[in-house]
């Protein structure tokens, strides 16, 4: 992410009214209930909730006791971000600094563990980044909640650069008026996330959203899958080498020695060699 970089997701005080004008027109209204579970040095988590009144129900959520702190890690280190310049997008490299994540990590997990059906968890994380200077620091928080057997981050500050601290928003980033120009984005392979689908007349999702990752928790997931067995190949049997062919039986004496007087006459041996190799047949009798 660019050094000097200010991102922010909140919506304006003239939205956030309109907003309320509407739910009231509706005849419904609510307010958020805040429990707090964690505030040390630059981490902050609380369970958050929403006294409503009025018709429709309330949202329900599911946060698995089983989801591991190093899952949890991992998808935080892949939120990345994107800004749209120049006609095209561009890549911002990741949200959160490597030394956030290990800090954010355990908190949220614990948060979520925790959280009950009616439950969402605020999370906000500051920290001083090297390249700026005169007390400037970097400010995300947002919530999140498991539904659907997925995890859902939904950011309000994204990277916000200011010289004072931010204070955590009240209101849920899910109302925020998001961005066209920056949106968030998975940028890791082993993480199966991204921006959540469009759902037609839904409150929140019947519209765009940029500020939003959707994360996939079930196994096959968050497992690759096993590679399938191999067939084995029917082992071929070794090719035997022929019996070795039986000795040729000597030949007859006298038909040797025909032979060996033939040789001598055509002059093809010498008189010594017909007359040693004669004795050596005579002698095998």
């Amino acid at each position: 992410m660019g050094s000097h970089a200010r991102w922010r997701f909140r919506r304006f005080a003239v939205s956030g009214f309109l907003s309320g004008a509407l739910l009231s027109a509706a005849g419904c209204s609510s307010t958020t209930r805040e429990i707090s579970l964690y505030k040390q040095g630059q981490v902050v988590v609380s369970l958050r909730s929403s006294a409503k009144t009025g018709t429709g129900p309330a949202p329900r959520y599911e946060h698995p006791a089983t989801l591991s702190s190093e899952q949890v890690g991992k998808i935080l280190a892949a939120v990345g971000i994107e800004e749209f310049s120049f006609f095209k997008w561009r890549d911002e490299s990741v949200l959160l600094a490597a030394e956030d994540v290990p800090q954010l990590a355990p908190r949220l997990t614990e948060g979520l563990r925790k959280a009950g059906a009616d439950q969402w968890v605020y999370f906000s994380v500051r920290n001083v980044p090297k390249a700026l200077t005169f007390g400037a620091v970097r400010f995300s928080d947002g919530i999140a909640f498991v539904k659907d057997g997925k995890l859902n981050l939904v950011f309000d500050n994204i990277g916000y650069v200011e010289n004072v601290d931010t204070l955590p928003s009240k209101m849920d980033p899910r109302d925020a008026k998001t961005s066209e120009n920056v949106r968030l984005t998975a940028k890791a392979p082993e993480v199966r996330g991204g921006l959540p689908a469009l759902v037609p007349g839904d409150r929140w999702l019947g519209r765009e959203r940029t500020n939003w990752l959707v994360f996939d928790l079930s196994p096959a997931a968050a497992t690759p899958p096993e590679p399938q067995p191999v067939a084995a190949t029917p082992a071929v049997p070794p090719v035997m080498a022929p019996p070795p062919a039986p000795a040729a039986a000597p030949a007859d004496p006298a038909e040797r020695l025909r032979r060996l007087k033939d040789l001598r006459d055509k002059g093809l041996i010498t008189a010594d060699e017909y007359e040693k190799k004669r004795q050596e047949i005579l002698k095998g009798l």
